[in-house]
């Protein structure tokens, strides 16, 4: 029996006691039963990787690549806003990285489509504040 044909008629069944309130007997054995089952199975996303049929070794295989992505102007705004944002803040993290890792001079200037600066410099670029 599969892991998931037990769990839904494992989960049919009260898991109250009605007079105490308290777990039933056969619900607790339920949950270690049907922990068994989900170790007995081999894991789904490796079984899936091992059908793919590539050339390559087990090794190549076992890792997860990511997708990659057209580079070209989004056209629905949210979408364009939220990946401006995540893009904007990885960069000014990854000019902080580069100035601290290589003890490297780093300026950083962004300006959004609605005008906005964002900016990053380390010491020697960072400019006065203002007074």
């Amino acid at each position: 029996m599969s892991s998931e044909v037990y769990y839904r008629s494992w989960m049919d069944k009260p898991h109250l006691d009605p007079n105490t309130n308290l777990l039933t007997e056969e619900y607790v054995q339920g949950i270690g039963e049907f922990m068994r089952l989900v170790q007995q199975q081999p894991d789904a996303k490796s079984e899936s990787m091992e059908e793919g049929g590539s050339s390559h070794d087990a090794e190549s295989n076992k890792k997860l690549v990511r997708g990659k992505i057209e580079i070209k102007r989004i056209e629905n705004t949210t979408s364009r806003q939220v990946t401006f944002c995540k893009r904007r803040n990885g960069l000014l993290k990854k000019a902080y990285e580069l100035s601290v890792l290589c003890d490297a001079e780093v300026a950083l200037v962004i300006f959004s489509t609605r005008g906005r600066l964002y900016e990053y410099a380390n010491n020697r670029y960072a400019s006065p504040a203002p007074s």
